[in-house]
């Protein structure tokens, strides 16, 4: 549960103003939509439909955000040049090439590495997929202005995870 509170502390930290105008522009869809549906109440066929339709733009708005800020705003092109865990050290490098070619500059970058279980069925890898073996959390704070590539070498110390699956993502904004 600490967890959990620690992630949300995390995510709301780090929001940005496009972020939240984002919000407050679906939130107030919202509004209209349900708004709408309440004032068509006594429409037995248009009540459900907006009803239905104002929760679902409701509970779309992490997705609908995430969207709208990695394939718009901060859209990046990743290129690895080197990524593995070291063999002789409890240590994982990774040596890429990032290029903003979205819309906005980017000040900062998450690179997560999930670590998994090995496993050779399908039902284990879904559960890896929800709840990985380890995950390392790094914060870049690199200024990539729009079509500028930068190069980013980040070694991970006490990664004792050597010859098990992982796969790394990078989120900038």
């Amino acid at each position: 549960m600490e967890e959990l509170k620690n992630n949300l502390i995390y995510v709301f930290y780090h929001l940005g103003y496009i972020e939240f105008t984002l919000f407050l522009i679906i939130f107030l869809l919202f509004l209209l939509l349900f708004m709408l549906s309440l004032l068509a109440y006594p429409k037995k066929i248009i009540f459900p439909l907006l009803f239905i339709l104002s929760f679902v733009v409701l509970f779309s708005t992490p997705f609908l955000i995430q969207t709208a800020m990695t394939k718009g705003f901060y859209k990046i092109q990743i290129s690895y040049n080197k990524i593995s865990p070291l063999h002789y050290a409890d240590a994982f490098l990774i040596d890429m090439d990032i290029t903003n070619i979205g819309k906005r500059n980017i000040s900062k970058c998450l690179v997560k590495i999930n670590v998994y279980n090995k496993s050779k069925n399908k039902l284990q890898r879904l559960k890896n997929l929800a709840q990985p073996r380890a995950i390392f959390k790094r914060m870049i704070f690199k200024h990539i202005r729009i079509n500028q590539t930068k190069n980013i070498v980040l070694m991970i110390d006490k990664y004792p995870y050597r010859n098990y699956p992982y796969e790394t993502s990078v989120d900038c904004q």
